[in-house]
């Protein structure tokens, strides 16, 4: 049951400004137990106490915050989850897929190359085949001149 659609979910990451198991550093198969104490102590590295000096750390604590809201969301981490899943599948399909079409390439060129050594031999052999012809040609000429010469004398 999606209690969030696929496209609010995917706008919420994006004002997130990114994945939320890494705003927070952790998997995303880590438990609940694991996000909440990775998310604490981050919380304690990044509050706006602790990093004064800092202009941005009320912006970090805070998308840090929605991270962490957003996860202990079980349906919406669930939809995420699902969202991720398949991405991680097509890019696996896609790394195959192009392993695969590698490999077809790799062997069309080795075909190529095979075809091209036998029409290279081919054509060789034709040369050297016209190549006898003219040399039998030519002593035979030469073998009819001396014949015709003899006869002659």
């Amino acid at each position: 049951r999606r209690v969030h659609g696929m496209a609010a979910i995917m706008k919420e990451i994006e004002t997130l400004g990114g994945d939320p198991y890494k705003i927070i550093g952790v998997e995303s198969d880590a438990s609940a137990a694991i996000i909440q104490t990775a998310y604490r102590k981050k919380a304690r590295e990044l509050h706006p106490d602790k990093n004064p000096d800092d202009p941005n750390a009320s912006t970090k604590f805070d998308q840090l915050q929605k991270a962490f809201d957003f996860l202990k969301d079980n349906a919406k981490r669930a939809q995420y989850d699902g969202q991720l899943k398949q991405e991680q599948a097509r890019k696996k399909l896609t790394e195959q897929m192009d392993a695969s079409k590698r490999g077809l390439k790799e062997k069309l060129e080795a075909a190529e190359k095979a075809a091209a050594g036998k029409a290279g031999q081919a054509l060789s052999k034709e040369e050297q085949i016209k190549r006898l012809r003219q040399q039998n040609a030519e002593k035979m000429r030469q073998e009819m001149s001396k014949t015709h010469t003899h006869t002659h004398t």
